[in-house]
């Protein structure tokens, strides 16, 4: 007997108290539709998802659907079929639809991003997902890529590199400054669409400072076209080349040292 020939028999002998039975949640707030669709089972999520809440149920079927599309979020064709019966693709935002909620980072378009689904990403998208929005530690989407065909999917959708964080920084601050987790494509990219490589921050640091602070050359590289004050040009340049010789000198002091 197949497992959804077992779910089918169940529902069956559960009679009048089948909505319960279904709705009911485990002691970690996950309903048997949130297990199949966590788990991949694609035809016990075709068999629950009709199943509605009783009248008396704390919370909708739409709200059923919805937290079931968190769970099932690796799965494409999970996906989509949660969001054809008529899941929220932007559930746990406010009713503004402008933040979300505090208590729970897990917003659709966010765990899709960060499992660098582009696909599912596309879904929720064409559902109507919201790509301008944040999360509770007030990131949004481009901060959140660590994909450079979706950075450049949601660039081209119109999301503004230049959104700042309560600090000023930007998505451009964060990227360089961060050594080994992105490549030199995604600061060019970014600039590319519009980042600004020497606006500054509430500390009065542009993202080439912060580069330079940090010492990632690739990045100061990347970022040095972009760059328009003369000035500011000069110092990449001295930057650069100092860093070249430093690179020539660190074999010859590690050569002594060892002498």
């Amino acid at each position: 007997m197949g497992v959804r020939t077992m779910v089918v028999k169940l529902l069956e002998m559960y009679g009048d108290e089948m909505a319960t039975r279904v709705h009911a949640r485990s002691p970690y707030g996950l309903t048997a539709l949130d297990h199949a669709a966590r788990d991949g089972h694609m035809d016990n999520v075709r068999v629950l998802v009709p199943i509605h809440p009783s009248p008396a149920a704390p919370f909708s079927h739409i709200h059923y659907l919805s937290k079931a599309l968190i769970q099932g979020i690796e799965n494409i064709e999970i996906t989509q079929s949660l969001i054809a019966a008529g899941a929220d693709v932007n559930f746990l935002l406010l009713a503004a639809k402008a933040a979300p909620n505090s208590h729970d980072r897990a917003i659709p378009i966010f765990l899709a991003i960060h499992l660098s689904n582009l696909p599912t990403v596309r879904a929720l998208i064409d559902a109507g997902a919201d790509i301008h929005i944040r999360d509770s530690e007030c990131h949004h989407v481009l901060r959140c890529c660590r994909n450079i065909e979706l950075l450049r999917f949601f660039l081209e959708r119109g999301v503004d590199p230049n959104n700042a964080y309560p600090g000023g920084s930007t998505t451009l601050h964060f990227f360089c400054a961060e050594r080994g987790t992105n490549d030199e494509q995604f600061v060019e990219l970014l600039c590319q669409f519009g980042a600004a490589p020497e606006r500054a921050n509430g500390d009065g640091k542009t993202a080439v400072d912060v580069a330079m602070d940090c010492r990632i050359p690739k990045f100061v590289r990347a970022l040095e076209p972009f760059v328009r004050d003369p000035g500011r040009k000069a110092r990449i340049a001295e930057w650069l080349e100092e860093q070249k010789q430093q690179k020539r000198l660190k074999p010859s002091v590690e050569a002594d040292n060892l002498a």
